[in-house]
């Protein structure tokens, strides 16, 4: 947007003179992130703020709490050594949202100083991220500029200036363009120091009980100046640009939006292009707010938001529309294309709202953050994944408030957040203070599969008994208890958790099971792996992909054996014919999948123009409605149109 970009330039301009004007500033920054935090309600022991003392593990959740959450944390007595000291409703409300494990003697240690790592992964997991490894919990910070350069090592104890700086670079993304940060080469080259575990739980958890009698949903906080960024939706739906100010201004040719304000050229802000990324969040944020209420709305469509750094990291997906309609290649959201979109979402919004209506869990649903999808849109995407299976595997509403039916939940709330599509939500459906219109959830088709995938879990750990279909690729009467619920087995071949591409027995792998279904290997038990996921993903495969699984079954007999169960045990008989026939063009092997997909479910969005349809599985075939060949040559046509407009991009004057 015009004003927006001003605004931008503006900033950098002051921001680079800050930058420039001491080294002291643009090698720490203390001052302004002090003040910061302290406006977001930090408050730590002393009367002064002390920069530069060593800050303890208690402290730096007290100040994460503020600066990352709406919602005043709460508790007591939750370790051996956290009583009701003042900072025990940050460490119990921090175990509670399991964003910290205790110490292997079971206390928290709260006034031992924090490490840097122990900070990152604190970070990363109070949005509702988690992944393995040092460098990997690193990079994510990376993304943002959040490492200040006096950070030296994993093992490194945290200040309370460096701690300030990091809080405030992570949560404020104008913050990450004026300070210099640690990059992805230097993190590699420190050492990883031997992480601790918490020890793993062994128990399977019970189905969920009904609801006692009287009780009610949560309700969300009413909006009160801004405090609770929560859109009015659902009782007082309104369609997506309606009532809108910015949109009305666009349709009347008063406005236009500037897609490049989202940043052609690297990934976190505008004209930030040398950060170095490599492990990106399910989330991306987004440099001009209302940028992401445009791309929220080709979300809403089928579009995919590619999470790739670089130009094509979503103005391929915009391109897509502006083809398939008919508009010119253009950076410049104008009136005529913004219609076309709203129109588009004004005939989705009923089919939305009529699942909803429908969908058995819809009441526990979170209220969309501000600027996000509708709710309504959501309940469509996971009626839709559930009604896939048959009556008798159906949700019923007393599983709503289920870990293991749906990933992102409060059981205190009884709430269904869904993090990963709405990424303003973190760990317990805490509502995050960044804001949401600066963020970008996974794609709708990303979503569905990932919906289908975890409520298999649930249907296998408590709906449908899925001996017959472990024995097929593991022993299962030789099983152990060693991690929590997933209950590795023996596999019934070599499995050592290794890359076995250039060994024999990769091929038996390749014959048992799909990309991401080999599961894990146990770390307390070598040898024995995980079956959970292989159950997941074939399940996935089967409604998503169904004539890709036949046809690449067919030399594999242990595949073949895992189609004909689940046709006969979980989906009585039924058969889905979808998936695209021409995968072997570019996904020929569905084990070892290129460009880093993980589940093999995922191996089509890697198709030049993959755009998901919102059709009924069992009915329509996901592939484009093109050849391979012809969506490839239009893929080149976008990509040449979009190189010439990083190179010449439209400008307001120009439209």
């Amino acid at each position: 947007m015009k004003r927006f970009f001003i605004f931008a330039a503006v900033f950098l301009v002051i921001g680079a003179a800050a930058h420039f004007a001491g080294a002291q500033f643009a090698e720490r920054g203390n001052d302004e992130a002090i003040k910061f935090v302290q406006k977001n309600g930090v408050k730590l022991p002393g009367k002064k703020f002390q920069p530069d003392k060593i800050i303890s593990r208690a402290e730096f959740l007290a100040m994460l709490f503020p600066v990352f959450y709406y919602e005043k944390p709460a508790g007591a007595n939750c370790f051996p050594d956290v009583k009701n000291q003042w900072f025990a409703k940050f460490v119990c409300e921090a175990k509670n949202m399991e964003i910290i494990n205790a110490r292997p003697d079971g206390t928290f240690q709260p006034n031992q100083p924090i490490t840097f790592l122990e900070a990152a992964q604190i970070m990363v997991k109070a949005i509702g991220f988690s992944t393995n490894g040092p460098q990997q919990y690193a990079s994510i910070l990376i993304g943002k500029k959040a490492i200040p350069i006096s950070i030296t090592g994993f093992e490194q104890k945290l200040t309370r200036g460096e701690s300030a700086q990091m809080l405030y670079r992570f949560s404020n993304i104008s913050a990450g363009l004026i300070f210099e940060s640690r990059t992805y080469d230097e993190v590699q080259k420190w050492e990883a120091p031997q992480t601790e575990v918490a020890p793993p739980t062994t128990e399977i958890p019970p189905p969920s009980p009904p609801f006692p009698a009287g009780t009610t949903p949560f309700t969300p906080p009413t909006i009160l100046a801004g405090k609770y960024p929560y859109s009015k939706m659902s009782k007082n739906f309104k369609s997506y640009f309606e009532n809108d100010p910015i949109a009305e201004a666009v349709l009347r040719g008063e406005e236009t939006i500037d897609l490049f304000d989202y940043d052609p050229n690297g990934c976190y802000g505008h004209g930030v292009g040398n950060i170095d990324l490599r492990i990106l969040p399910v989330a991306q944020p987004v440099a001009d707010p209302y940028v992401a209420k445009i791309l929220n709305g080709l979300r809403q469509l089928g579009y995919n938001m590619d999470h790739i750094c670089g130009p094509t990291r979503f103005m391929k997906g915009v391109l897509r529309f502006q083809k398939e309609h008919g508009l010119p290649y253009s950076n410049i959201v104008d009136a005529k294309m913004l219609k076309v979109l709203a129109d588009e979402l004004k005939a989705m919004e009923q089919r939305d709202r009529e699942a909803a209506k429908k969908f058995t869990c819809y009441e526990f649903m979170a209220p969309t953050p501000y600027e996000d999808v509708s709710k309504e849109h959501l309940a469509y995407l996971e009626k839709t994944a559930i009604d896939v299976f048959p009556q008798r595997l159906r949700i019923q509403k007393k599983d709503c408030i289920n870990k293991q039916t749906f990933s992102s939940i409060s059981e205190k709330k009884k709430l269904i957040c869904s993090s990963g599509y709405f990424p303003q939500y973190a760990s317990q459906c805490k509502l995050l203070k960044f804001k949401t219109n600066n963020m970008i959830g996974r794609s709708d088709y990303d979503e569905i599969r990932t919906i289908m995938h975890e409520y298999s879990h649930f249907i296998d750990t408590y709906m449908v008994d899925t001996t017959g279909f472990y024995n097929i690729s593991y022993d299962v009467s030789d099983r152990i208890n060693d991690v929590y619920r997933w209950r590795p087995h023996k596999p019934t071949f070599p499995e050592d958790g290794q890359d076995h591409t250039q060994d024999p027995a990769w091929d038996e792998m390749k014959q048992n099971f799909f990309s991401y279904a080999q599961g894990w290997e146990s770390l307390a038990n070598p040898g024995y792996a995980t079956g959970g996921e292989d159950f997941a993903v074939s399940v996935t495969m089967y409604v998503l992909h169904g004539e890709v699984f036949r046809d690449y079954m067919k030399d594999k007999p242990p595949l073949k054996k895992k189609y004909n169960w689940l046709k006969k045990n979980v989906f009585d008989g039924k058969e889905f014919y979808t998936g695209d026939r021409e995968y072997k063009k570019y996904a020929p092997d569905l084990y070892h999948i290129p460009n880093g997909i993980f589940a093999a479910d995922g191996y089509i969005t890697i198709r030049p123009l993959f755009t998901w349809k919102y059709v009924q599985p069992a009915d329509v075939k996901q592939a484009s409605a093109l050849s391979f060949e012809e969506d490839t040559k239009i893929d080149e046509e976008i990509e040449n149109a979009l190189k010439e407009l990083i190179k010449n991009p439209t400008t307001t004057a120009d439209w």
